[in-house]
């Protein structure tokens, strides 16, 4: 810690405290610089989970309106981001239920669940694994809920995007084959694998071991590719406290 700034322990502090759903100490935020901390946050996509943390004491509600305005705003915009992307996946999922088509939501869609809080988890896209033969239904399932194909049959996965905020990244493959061989080959018959949810046949999910690994084998693709950030780490934090 010794190497970290005031403002990176006390974020590191805040984070600590909100997956632990205590009060953070006063003394601990004493010299906050509002406006570096809030950046951090923002960079590292945990600004919503430092705001609850920080509503929980003094020296948040003694903060410049403007500043309590400034977290308070971007927790609401992150519950709000959760609850109407929640939705249009359920739709989305069941659509393809309805089709017959085997499919996996992935990482973030299972992890924000865990955490002690609903939108505690920031989510920027949601990713969703499924049966590349299937591809040209599942972009006709999305034209038809008012998204737009960004990004179709390029790689080994499709984007699609509606405003205001829904960004969903759809995968034929949990790695793509030019840049992480290894991984790649590793995962390339991942269906063998999977287990049907309960009551939707074409529904499927990792066993807790292998959500495990893969969850590992993801951040470590990021942290080799282009590095990795805070998020990551409770990310890892929250798994190991819900699974072992």
């Amino acid at each position: 810690m010794e190497n970290l700034s005031q403002t990176q322990q006390q974020l590191l502090y805040l984070l600590s405290c909100a997956l632990h759903e205590t009060a953070p100490e006063d003394a601990a935020l004493e010299d906050v610089q509002w406006n570096e901390l809030f950046s951090a946050a923002k960079a590292h996509s945990v600004s919503a989970m430092a705001c609850m943390a920080l509503e929980r004491t003094r020296t948040f509600a003694q903060a410049d309106p403007a500043v309590r305005k400034q977290w308070l705003d971007a927790k609401n915009k992150a519950v709000r981001r959760t609850m109407l992307m929640d939705a249009d996946r359920r739709i989305l999922m069941d659509e393809m239920e309805n089709a017959g088509i085997w499919h996996m939501p992935l990482k973030g869609s299972i992890l924000k669940d865990w955490y002690p809080q609903f939108g505690m988890r920031e989510m920027g896209d949601t990713d969703i694994l499924f049966d590349q033969a299937r591809r040209e239904q599942v972009r006709d399932i999305f034209l038809r809920m008012g998204y737009s194909a960004e990004r179709y049959y390029v790689d080994n996965h499709d984007v699609y995007r509606k405003p205001p905020i829904f960004n969903f990244e759809m995968h034929v493959a949990l790695f793509n084959e030019s840049v992480y061989e290894n991984l790649s080959e590793k995962y390339a018959n991942v269906k063998d694998k999977l287990l049907p949810a309960p009551q939707k046949p074409y529904r499927v999910h990792f066993t807790q071991e292998d959500f495990y690994v893969f969850i590992l084998a993801h951040a470590q693709k990021h942290y080799s590719h282009r590095g990795t950030g805070i998020r990551t780490l409770t990310d890892l934090y929250v798994m190991n406290q819900k699974i072992g």
